[in-house]
């Protein structure tokens, strides 16, 4: 280091400093990788800045003239390169056998040294390790990739009752070097087949959410993703190299229903797992195998236990047309935020009627659906249906373009107009909801909604809890007293008589003698 030091040269010295820790920082940044641009800029710059002040005290040898004690000038620079390395040190995190944030520590040690070799006037040796870091951190990365190394990890397996054994399991060796199956099923398809791949860097959109008319068409395939809000700016990120996540695969992908409406998770609090934890009253996994877990949420559901159910929570996005909504309202204990036609426009969208769709009235039920039109009335009826959709599409148009407020422009919107909702409810909740809408007596219209959540979305989720939903809940029969009893009259008799297989004359020969007579039934004239 000269003597005297010149202000140009400690320009020169600063500005090599930022050129280099930019580089390294660019590196960093690039690949999604913490101590990014900023962060490496000022670790070496200030590494430089420490070795400048260190060069422009060489003239007085560390003395100044009004004292007689001498400086180390050489602490300045020890100092930094010491706290940098504890610095370094705090990046490091270990996770169990996973060790992350050692690069990160090594780069900015590595920095540290640049910017005292840059800032001490060693240009030829800063710029050496400039171009020796970039070869490290780029070009070394590709052939690392290529090693072939030892991969742990730690997978948690939710096996239904028709899968394999503990024991298949045990016996099956997964080859982490091989791409996944595209043809393989359910879990296996993401993760079975070997390492999760790094998801694609994916651009943002100016928007965070898509607009109605954006969002509104598409529907050709069987489910799609959707544009999701991202927090901070940047996507989520799995932290284990290995993770199957089924909430993660199903979150923010849009499942088509009807002609323009759908049904998309958001986000699920809890699994199967969680109810178990709930009814057990415990805070970790334990000791249970997961035939005791099924166990258990079958006699929970058997028994209509709801608590455990209720500590599992999901949150849908979905878009309805608002006479099925009208119904879908109805169930309470939901939380609900609605799309505004208050605030915003209406959506520019409402479900339109295939001519063969057209249904009569059931005769036996005043607010169900009998057998299909014919198919030239349903024609002429689907013909009617859009010009009618037009007209009032034109009144709400001309109102909002005419200056109406919004509340009111909207007054005269059809039924078939579809609106969207955030909607979040428990999982017992969800499950009556499920039962009451799946049901053949339902509204074939949001009996698709519900199919589509129970099916798509529930089901993966919470698969031992779907299991028994199915065999008890709706597949189930719920009998009586008054069936029991009959039950119980029909096998004496049956027994007494010796046959095996009751008819009508048996059926009607164990019936209570109040039940003989043919009497009106005023219920169902209530109900006509």
């Amino acid at each position: 280091m000269p003597l005297e030091l010149a202000w140009h040269e400690v320009a020169i010295r600063l500005a090599l400093t930022v050129f280099a820790g930019g580089c390294i920082g660019l590196n960093r940044g690039e690949h999604g990788q913490p101590a990014g641009l900023r962060t490496t800029i000022l670790v070496c710059v200030a590494a430089a800045v420490s070795m400048i002040q260190a060069n422009l005290l060489l003239a007085t040898a560390g003395k100044t003239p009004d004292s007689f004690i001498v400086l180390d000038l050489m602490r300045l620079p020890l100092g930094v390169l010491s706290g940098m390395g504890f610095i370094g040190a705090g990046a490091i995190l270990r996770r169990g056998n996973l060790v992350m944030g050692v690069t990160t520590a090594a780069t900015l040690w590595y920095v540290t040294l640049m910017g005292l070799c840059l800032g001490g006037g060693q240009l030829g040796l800063g710029l050496s390790m400039l171009a020796v870091g970039m070869l490290v951190l780029g070009s070394l990365k590709a052939i690392e990739r290529r090693l072939k190394q030892d991969r742990h990890a730690v997978l948690r397996l939710t096996v239904l009752p028709d899968g394999p054994s503990e024991d298949d399991l045990r016996s099956i060796r997964l080859d982490f070097n091989r791409a996944p199956s595209s043809n393989a099923a359910g879990c296996g398809a993401r993760c079975g087949g070997g390492l999760r791949e790094k998801p694609s860097r994916r651009r943002r959109s100016s928007n965070a959410w898509p607009s109605a008319k954006a969002s509104s068409g598409s529907t050709g395939s069987r489910s799609e993703s959707v544009a999701r809000p991202v927090a901070n700016g940047r996507a989520g990120r799995h932290n284990h190299g290995i993770m199957c996540d089924v909430a993660a695969d199903l979150r923010w992908k849009k499942f088509p229903v009807l002609d323009n409406g759908f049904v998309c998770l958001v986000d699920v609090m809890g699994n199967d797992q969680a109810v178990v934890q709930a009814a057990r009253v415990s805070y970790g996994e334990g000791t249970r195998q997961v035939s005791d877990d099924r166990s258990l949420i079958r006699y929970l559901l058997r028994h209509r236990h709801t608590t455990p159910f209720e500590m599992a929570e999901v949150k849908f996005l979905v878009r309805v047309p608002m006479d099925a909504w009208r119904q879908w309202i109805r169930h309470r204990t939901a939380n609900v935020n609605e799309y505004s036609t208050r605030y915003s426009l209406a959506i520019d969208a409402a479900q339109r009627t295939d001519p063969a769709a057209w249904r009569t009235q059931a005769t036996q039920n005043r607010q169900g659906s009998g057998d299909m039109l014919p198919a030239d009335l349903g024609a002429d009826l689907s013909q009617a249906e859009a010009e009618l959709l037009e007209q009032a599409r034109e009144v709400y148009q001309r109102r909002i373009e005419s200056g109406v407020a919004r509340e009111q422009a909207r007054k005269d919107l059809p039924l078939s107009t579809y609106t969207e909702a955030y909607w979040k409810i428990d999982l017992h909740n969800l499950l009556h909801f499920l039962a009451l809408r799946m049901d053949s007596h339902a509204q074939w219209e949001i009996r698709q909604y519900a199919r589509t959540m129970g099916e798509e979305i529930v089901r993966p989720l919470f698969p031992l809890v779907w299991e028994a939903f199915v065999d008890y809940r709706l597949a189930g029969m719920h009998l009586t007293r008054l069936d029991r009893e009959l039950i119980q009259r029909l096998m004496v008799h049956l027994a007494a008589a010796g046959r095996a297989r009751a008819t009508l004359d048996d059926f009607l020969a164990v019936q209570p003698p109040e039940w003989s007579e043919i009497k009106r039934c005023r219920e169902r004239d209530e109900c006509r």
